[in-house]
């Protein structure tokens, strides 16, 4: 696990949402200032890959639609 902050911080658009949510803190503490090698947004920053505003660190979605599996439970 790296350690210190993730140096894509400043650019992330979503590290200023995480600081002011307390709820969403434990991303930023899993991710952004933990192990930010296992961000999905990192990895694509690296590739120099497009980030989408709303992709999580751990590859989910927001407002993706429920995959079909789970759909009636």
């Amino acid at each position: 696990m790296p350690g210190g902050d993730c140096k894509h911080i400043d650019s992330c658009t979503l590290f200023p949402v995480f600081k002011v949510k307390s709820f969403m803190s434990i991303w930023k503490i899993s991710y952004c200032q933990g192990n930010w090698s296992a961000c999905v947004r990192y990895q694509r920053a690296e590739r120099g890959e497009p980030i989408p505003t709303n992709l999580l660190p751990d590859g989910q979605v927001l407002g993706a639609p429920a995959s079909a599996g789970a759909k009636g439970r």
